[in-house]
């Protein structure tokens, strides 16, 4: 009797001894929260529209680090402007015959939800062309050796549809000639202002005041009318 009772002893140390161990060397299983982006868009072939390169949901110590390329199809779309988001960066639209090149570093680290860069692309013709994002170096701001950033990414799509009728005073405001006066009309007058673009699709169209300028005055009337408050 006494013999069992120490081999069930001894077992039961055993079998403790394999959960501690267990427990100890088991690593652990984190959820990724840091989402890589670029939105998704529809326009008219011959129009031009603005897409954003984020990253949201940053952990400490910040983003320390990145390079990434977002390749699309050249034969739908150009790629006409970057601006930089974050910094210091840099935005290359002209990397090569398809591809948009975003490189940056902070020492500092850029916590949360923040933008790369904002890309205008050109509609050539009808079809649609994915924006796929290539990840070259994406780490965080740590002192000692920077730290990749488990992330996920969502790749975006740009659909180009036949090209518009001609704009007409009803479509005021429509500056990507896109057909309608939404909240990217709003965005492409704001940076048109800050000269981040050197010209608009439909220029003729963003004066909404009538004052002889395209300012932010002219954005807010956009977004007015985006959301039915305003109608011109």
């Amino acid at each position: 009797m006494r013999s069992r009772a120490l081999c069930a002893g001894g077992l039961a140390a055993v079998v403790a001894l394999v959960v501690l161990v267990a427990g100890v060397s088991a690593p652990r299983v984190t959820a990724v929260s840091t989402v890589l982006s670029i939105d998704s868009v529809s326009m008219h072939a011959g129009s031009s529209t603005v897409v954003e390169l984020r990253a949201d949901d940053v952990p400490f110590p910040g983003l320390g680090a990145w390079s990434i390329g977002v390749v699309y199809d050249s034969s739908v779309l150009t790629a006409l402007s970057c601006a930089e988001g974050v910094g210091p960066s840099a935005c290359n639209e002209s990397f090569s015959g398809n591809r948009v090149e975003i490189t940056g570093a902070s020492a500092e680290g850029h916590l949360f939800d923040v933008v790369l860069a904002s890309i205008t692309f050109a509609c050539d013709r009808a079809g649609a062309s994915d924006l796929l994002i290539i990840i070259e170096d994406f780490a965080d701001a740590t002192e000692s050796g920077p730290v990749p950033i488990s992330l996920k990414l969502q790749n975006g799509r740009i659909t180009c549809s036949e090209a518009a009728p001609p704009p007409t005073v009803d479509l005021l405001g429509d500056v990507d000639c896109n057909g309608v006066v939404n909240s990217r009309d709003a965005l492409l007058v704001l940076q048109f202002e800050a000269a981040l673009i050197s010209s608009l699709p439909c220029q003729q169209l963003g004066d909404v005041n009538g004052d002889g300028r395209i300012d932010s005055l002219d954005a807010g009337l956009i977004k007015q009318i985006d959301a039915g408050l305003l109608t011109l």
